[in-house]
């Protein structure tokens, strides 16, 4: 791949990979933070991808600075802006890897506030119309699907379908568009999984 460049998250078994870059035989950068499991206080979007040559791409970092005393001067909301340059033999005509980085202060990753078990609890109101809030608890960060079905096991709405962090969530659904009746939202995790019925009565 001349001139290319490749991002993956999944190099290292040992470790997890924000950013690798593959180039010829010498040319090679490898930069990672974790162990085993991603951590869970930074995202990376996108986590996988190829540039040609002379292409452009931009990284966005999301950066959880709760908890970590070495963030304490860094205001929430911040965003800071760099770019890889990537010198070499064999970089006639490298690819540009802008990086956007945003820092949050996520309260869920508060210790004491962590849910003991996984719950996916009864929607509020119930009966409603036309709109009610989901709750769920994560023990653990990981990929979320929160979906909607009706009596038919056809799938009405998708609430989430996203990587999420441990603690406690809620999700608003709005079924102005769907007739009345009974359906059932099921939350499907890589830990747990967990369907309960609501009714919409217009």
């Amino acid at each position: 791949m001349s001139g290319g460049l490749c991002i993956s998250d999944g190099w290292d078994s040992g470790r997890w990979d924000i950013v690798t870059v593959l180039q010829g035989d010498v040319d090679f950068i490898h930069v990672w933070e974790g162990i085993l499991n991603p951590p869970l206080w930074i995202w990376v979007d996108p986590v996988a991808g190829t540039l040609e040559a002379g292409e452009q791409q931009t990284l966005n970092i999301t950066v959880d600075i709760g908890g970590f005393e070495m963030f304490d001067d860094v205001i929430v909301g911040d965003e800071s802006a760099a770019e890889i340059v990537l010198v070499g033999p064999h970089w006639s005509n490298p690819p540009i890897l802008s990086l956007s980085v945003t820092y949050i202060n996520d309260v869920s990753n508060n210790v004491e506030e962590m849910p003991m078990q996984y719950a996916l609890h009864q929607n509020y109101p119930n009966p409603f119309n036309p709109a009610t809030s989901i709750k769920f608890d994560l023990v653990d960060a990981q990929q979320v699907k929160l979906s909607v079905y009706n009596l038919l096991g056809q799938e009405v709405a998708q609430l989430v379908d996203q990587p999420m962090q441990a603690g406690y969530h809620t999700v608003k659904f709005d079924a102005a568009q769907l007739a009345s009746g009974v359906y059932f939202y099921r939350l499907d995790t890589q830990a747990y999984t967990s369907m309960k019925k609501m009714v919409l009565v217009k």
